[in-house]
C-alpha cells in the first residue's frame, strides 16, 4: 500500500524507512514479502479484493484526518494532499494487459495534454501485478523537447513498484510524454494487472515554471 501515495514512493529513504518497520512489525523479510507477490500474481482475484478493501480504509482514513484537522476541506484538496499536484494519472482505475490489449506485443500510452515546462524530474510509477520471467517486460519512458527527445528504457524485474526517471536540462523545454510497456513474449493465459498508473514532477524548491 506504501507505492500507492507517490508522496511517500517517490521518497526512496522515506519507503525503506517504512517497509523497515513494518517487516519489523510482523517479524518478516523482504523475501517473505517478495514470496508472497509470486503467489499473488497467480491468484489475481483475492489480490483485488484485498487490495481495493485496503485502499479503500486509507482513503478513508486520511480524509477523517483531513476533516480533524481542516473541517472545510473539500475531496478534491484531499486527493492532491494524497498524491500531490504535480501528479498526472495515466489511467484512474486498475487495469488488466492480455494479449489481445497488445498492439505488437505492446501497450502505449502519453499524456494527453501540453506541458511546455522547462526542466525537472519526471517519474514515471505504477504497481503490476502477473509479472512471470519468461515475459521480459520492458518500459520505454519517453519526455520530447523542441529539439531533443530524453528516453528511459528499464526492465520490469519483479512484480510490485516501478518507477523509472527522466531529467530534463534547465534550459530544455517538455512539451510531450509518452512511451510503451514491450513483451518480448508472450502466451493465451497472459494476465497482467496495473494500478495507480501516473508521471509525477518534481521540481527545485527555488524553481520557476515556463508557461
Amino acid at each position: 500500500m506504501i507505492d500507492n501515495y507517490p508522496t511517500v514512493s517517490s521518497d526512496s529513504t522515506k519507503k525503506s524507512e517504512l517497509l523497515n518497520s513494518i517487516f519489523k512489525k510482523h517479524k518478516i523479510k523482504q523475501a517473505d514479502l517478495d514470496t508472497s507477490l509470486v503467489w499473488y500474481a497467480g491468484h489475481l482475484d483475492r489480490y483485488l479484493k484485498i487490495n481495493e478493501k485496503l485502499s479503500k480504509r486509507f482513503d478513508e482514513m486520511s480524509a477523517e484526518l483531513k476533516r480533524e484537522n481542516e473541517p472545510d476541506i473539500d475531496t478534491t484538496a484531499i486527493q492532491k494532499s494524497i498524491i500531490g499536484v504535480n501528479y498526472m494519472p495515466l489511467n484512474e482505475n486498475g487495469f488488466f494487459l492480455r494479449p489481445y490489449d497488445l498492439l505488437q506485443q505492446a501497450y502505449t500510452f502519453k499524456i494527453d495534454t501540453s506541458l511546455y515546462r522547462y526542466g525537472g524530474n519526471y517519474k514515471l510509477q505504477f504497481n503490476i501485478l502477473g509479472i512471470e520471467k519468461s515475459l521480459h517486460p520492458l518500459v520505454t519512458f519517453c519526455a520530447q523537447c523542441a529539439d531533443t527527445t530524453f528516453v528511459n528504457r528499464t526492465p520490469v524485474e519483479s512484480n510490485g513498484f516501478f518507477e523509472s526517471n527522466i531529467s530534463i536540462p534547465p534550459m530544455k523545454q517538455v512539451q510531450k510524454l509518452y512511451g510503451s510497456i514491450y513483451f518480448s513474449s508472450i502466451h493465451s493465459s497472459m494476465t497482467i494487472f496495473i494500478h495507480d498508473f501516473g508521471i509525477r514532477k518534481d521540481f527545485p524548491k527555488n524553481f520557476t515554471p515556463h508557461e
